[in-house]
């Protein structure tokens, strides 16, 4: 008994038992593919692995440097600096006088508000006379700024 190729498939479409026959035979088989041929495809494919396999590799190794170099970058830029010793008495006395804006650190900040100070004619302190010549002018401004940008401190921060 043959089997009825006309049948519904699900969709409420019936094809002809011919149509199905030809597609049947368009879709029957892959065609033969010479061995040669195959070879030469797979070939092909190798090299052009083999071709990116360093550039993939190198890549990688880039990539690792610059996450290890941000780390480091990280870590120094947010590690906790060391604390050094108390200053002696006089040394925190003239850090004090230093300590114009009076935040607990001798920084350039400080010579910035003692130069203001000094440029809008405004009531200076006497203690601000760091290089004790009787005034405060621009020469204690330039002490701070020097004392400020020192790699030797010799004021507290």
């Amino acid at each position: 008994m043959a089997q009825d190729d006309s049948r519904d498939n699900g969709s409420g479409f019936e094809a002809p038992r011919k149509l199905m026959e030809g597609l049947r035979s368009l879709y029957a088989g892959s065609p033969p593919v010479p061995a040669e041929l195959d070879e030469l495809v797979l070939a092909k494919a190798r090299r052009r692995i083999a071709r990116r396999r360093p550039l993939v590799v190198t890549l990688r190794w880039s990539l690792a440097g610059a996450a290890a170099a941000a780390a480091l970058l990280a870590l120094l830029v947010f590690a906790p600096t060391r604390r050094s010793a108390p200053a002696p008495a006089a040394q925190r006395a003239v850090a004090a006088a230093e300590d114009v804006n009076g935040d607990g650190r001798v920084d350039i900040l400080d010579a910035l508000a003692l130069a203001r100070s000094i440029e809008s004619g405004r009531r200076t302190r006497s203690d601000w006379d760091i290089n004790a010549d009787g005034r405060v002018d621009r020469l204690d401004v330039d002490v701070i700024a020097m004392a400020a940008v020192s790699i030797n401190r010799r004021s507290t921060q």
